[in-house]
């Protein structure tokens, strides 16, 4: 199995913080994988 590494970018313009870790993202991430298991209730 190949993993890879997630991340993201909080001001690409700039060229700052380019594939750091975001909390932001996170959350995202969980409150779609909530939709695609058909969670009725909020994520946060």
């Amino acid at each position: 199995m190949i993993r890879k590494k997630m991340g993201g970018t909080s001001h690409k313009p700039a060229n700052l913080n380019v594939d750091v870790s975001l909390i932001y993202g996170d959350y995202y991430y969980v409150e779609a994988l909530a939709k695609l298991m058909g969670w009725k209730r909020k994520v946060y």
